[in-house]
């Protein structure tokens, strides 16, 4: 779990009190390499194996959910319950997450970079196979589309560069494993897709005055 409680203010007084008893795909994959730096193998096959059959779906035209509940619980619908008040009187009281429901582009690139780091663990079973083949198919088709970010904005999805990269970071790492993810890999899908997110990040989204990169407008 991202956290054990709900409607923690992140500000004093604020109404950013979210419900964070969830596990996100994304922080999941961060834990999942902190275990394979710990040389905790069993342990890091399990997360892995965890992750792969909650996220796989057999849906190819939707994104990836970022958030599940700890038994792989898809529909985190969030509701707000006005007797309650949280710590120093926060309120709302939130119970679900709606982020559930959000595009979340960047979460394919920690997908595929845990499963590039995996494979000195354990091979891939079918089920990893699919997962991160699903992965990268997904960054090659909805790189281009706007997303709520890493910050889960509720307002109007924007173009993030950060998205965008974490996309790159998916189909580079697929192409470097594509010959060990079985019949679905496509590494001339991936390897031309790669190729064009970096040619927009490079003339819409680098700033030679900073020299550095930006959002994309």
């Amino acid at each position: 779990m991202a956290s054990p409680t709900t409607s923690l203010p992140e500000i004093p007084g604020g109404t950013a009190n979210w419900d964070y008893r969830y596990a996100w795909v994304r922080d999941s994959s961060f834990v999942l390499g902190a275990l394979q730096q710990a040389m905790c193998a069993d342990e890091a096959k399990r997360y892995f194996g965890w992750l792969a059959g909650a996220a796989l779906d057999g849906d190819p035209d939707r994104d990836t959910q970022v958030l599940f509940g700890c038994d792989g619980e898809r529909l985190l619908h969030e509701v707000e319950l006005d007797h309650l008040e949280g710590f120093g009187g926060a309120r709302p009281v939130r119970i679900g997450n709606g982020a559930f429901a959000q595009r979340q582009l960047d979460v394919y690139g920690h997908i595929l970079e845990a499963g590039k780091s995996y494979v000195d663990v354990d091979d891939y079973d079918e089920r990893l196979q699919r997962f991160l083949c699903q992965s990268a198919s997904r960054a090659a088709h909805r790189w281009h589309l706007p997303d709520s970010g890493i910050w889960e904005v509720r307002s109007e999805q924007q173009h993030y560069s950060s998205s965008k990269l974490m996309c790159w970071v998916a189909l580079d790492r697929a192409c470097e494993l594509a010959g060990r993810l079985g019949p679905e890999a496509d590494p001339a899908t991936w390897r031309r897709e790669r190729n064009a997110i970096a040619r927009v990040l490079n003339a819409e989204a680098w700033d030679p005055r900073r020299a550095r990169f930006g959002s994309i407008v």
